[in-house]
């Protein structure tokens, strides 16, 4: 068995009490009550930038310290940088103040996450699929890199087209959805023709999806050509003028 000497000890010691400090100073920059402070108010920041309720917001820092010259300040402000949404990864600026004059201030590196009562998808909607309410679930969820495009809205889902395929478990996005055509390519439908007393019908094939007042192609079948018409109701066309 192998015998310490008292030198390998005291080395041991040692080691061990240099690692106990440094945890100690990680464990105490964490549990700094400015890095508190400033975390309160860049999330203060950024919910008045975006105009979102501090229970939605969540505000991380990276490892800062504040220097001991701003640690008697009295008050904190936050600037912005003017073409920062303050969504996600952003640099502040702390500026430290004190009986109505600025000791300094220090830039604040910072992640804001936002969260919101979303809609996600509870099974596969594949593409041109017309979403049905049993397909979608509300959850409460980061939406920081969707702010702009989350679905929070069942009316604004259900009914509509899906433009590509959703796997289960996501977030609607807006941008995949789409109001189903009242036509759609292929369909049979009536084109119309009215001038005072005189209306002349003929049966048509959409040759392409149509909207209200959208103009699409149809094809005729009597003279076996594309006409121009702009769709009236899902079953109606007119002559395009």
């Amino acid at each position: 068995m192998r015998r310490f000497s008292l030198i390998d000890i005291l080395i041991t010691a040692g080691l061990v009490c240099l690692l106990w400090q440094g945890l100690a100073a990680v464990a105490g920059a964490d549990s700094d009550p400015w890095k508190d402070r400033l975390r309160v108010a860049v999330e203060d920041a950024a919910c008045a930038r975006n105009a979102f309720a501090h229970d939605r917001v969540d505000v991380e820092l990276h490892r800062i310290r504040v220097p001991d010259k701003y640690r008697t300040a009295t008050g904190i402000s936050i600037e912005l940088p003017d073409y920062d949404d303050a969504i996600g990864p952003v640099t502040a600026r702390a500026y430290f103040k004190s009986q109505g004059k600025t000791l300094g201030s220090m830039p604040v590196p910072a992640r804001v996450k936002v969260f919101a009562d979303v809609l996600v998808t509870t099974s596969r909607i594949g593409r041109h699929d017309v979403i049905e309410s049993s397909q979608i679930e509300p959850q409460t969820l980061e939406i920081t890199k969707m702010v702009k495009w989350a679905v929070t809205d069942a009316d604004s889902v259900v009914g509509y087209w899906a433009k590509r395929t959703i796997n289960p478990g996501q977030i609607v996005d807006r941008r995949w959805l789409a109001e189903v055509p009242l036509i759609q390519r292929g369909d049979r439908v009536t084109m119309a023709y009215s001038s005072g007393a005189v209306r002349v019908t003929a049966n048509v094939i959409a040759m392409e999806d149509g909207y209200r007042d959208q103009k699409i192609m149809v094809k005729s079948k009597q003279a076996k050509r594309l006409l121009s018409v702009v769709v009236v109701d899902g079953n109606t066309v007119a002559p395009a003028r």
